[in-house]
């Protein structure tokens, strides 16, 4: 599950106790700015590893849970990084590009290779293999 819904899953929860609970009082209670909130919520803006931790552990998710959460954005990021531009991608492109650790990235294409969601057809060529429900 990816963190944002376990954002909104949080924000709904506090206010199906108290229906006047706002965005912006649970941007007050996460110590962040409301518009930013809203933006991370609407997917406009991508939380960073650190303030995932943070938030996280501001709504009681256990460190596994916000490391497995990190570990997906990760995934995404890259996937979807190699899924535009296929070619002459490495993992130090990547880390500049994305603005994620180069070993992040490694253990994510590996992470990628093995769910064989990637695949690389030529030594400078990623294959990104869509999701098949089956």
């Amino acid at each position: 599950m990816l963190f944002v819904k376990l954002l909104a899953a949080e924000l709904e929860r506090r206010r199906s106790r108290n229906s006047r609970y706002s965005l912006r009082a649970f941007a007050r209670d996460l110590r962040t700015n409301h518009a930013t909130l809203s933006q991370w919520l609407r997917g406009r803006r991508q939380l960073s590893r650190l303030r995932m931790r943070a938030i996280g552990k501001r709504i009681g998710l256990s460190s596994e849970t916000i490391e497995r959460c990190c570990n997906e954005r990760c995934k995404a990021a890259v996937f979807d990084a190699i899924r535009l531009h296929p070619t002459c991608v490495g993992s130090r492109q990547l880390a500049r590009r994305l603005g994620i650790k180069t070993d992040e990235i490694n253990i994510a294409l590996h992470q990628l290779l093995v769910a064989r969601r990637l695949q690389m057809s030529t030594f400078r060529r990623w294959i990104a293999m869509e999701k098949t429900d089956g």
